[in-house]
């Protein structure tokens, strides 16, 4: 799948078997008019009423999906498979690829 410009508002299947993709039923409410507007809505929204599933795209799998997208890019980075152990948040078999999931941050300005 791949998507050319921002957040995927399109989207197109690539390869020899793309015409043959089945797209599954809509299951899930969609937004409607501005979606970028409409995101910041539910999720004041889901703060304000404390319950986070108001936000369609909910904390529960949105960080999941925001961690493993990131770690991916380390393993494209890292060149190799690489194993990831969650609980540590570090890989078990690549020191080097560590580096690559934080970042040091200068001495800031002092007056």
């Amino acid at each position: 799948m791949y998507s050319p410009d921002d957040y995927g508002a399109t989207r197109r299947i690539l390869g020899q078997a793309a015409k043959e993709v089945q797209y599954p039923k809509q299951t899930m409410p969609r937004m409607k008019g501005n979606n970028d507007e409409n995101q910041k809505r539910e999720w004041v929204d889901a703060i304000k009423k404390g319950d986070y599933r108001l936000a369609l795209s909910n904390f529960d799998y949105a960080s999941m999906l925001t961690e493993s997208i990131l770690l991916g890019n380390v393993a494209i980075r890292a060149g190799k498979k690489l194993e990831y152990d969650g609980e540590k948040g570090a890989f078990k078999n690549d020191s080097d690829a560590n580096k690559l999931l934080r970042r040091e941050y200068r001495t800031g300005w002092r007056l």
